[in-house]
């Protein structure tokens, strides 16, 4: 999951570069609030988000801790594994 606007860049951190392909980020768009959203992540068995719009959904479902957000190429990012 990440940001709409987020598509097609390339992030680099150190020697970490991470593209956020159309082929992967893009498809369904979810408004913030919608259910269907929340549905969506609960039913994953990981979460890979950019962004810190996506960041804030998951943390507003308790998906995430804030601790477990870092900053790739001044983009907030976290890994999710539910296990």
């Amino acid at each position: 999951m990440c940001d709409a606007d987020l598509v097609g860049r390339r992030l680099e951190e150190g020697e970490l570069t991470v593209t956020l392909s159309e082929g992967f980020y893009a498809g369904e768009t979810f408004d913030a609030e919608e259910t269907g959203l929340f549905n969506l992540l609960r039913g994953a068995n990981s979460y890979n988000i950019f962004g810190e719009a996506a960041i804030q959904v998951a943390l507003r479902y308790n998906l995430l801790d804030r601790s477990a957000v870092r900053m790739v190429g001044g983009v907030p990012h976290a890994q999710v594994y539910c296990l």
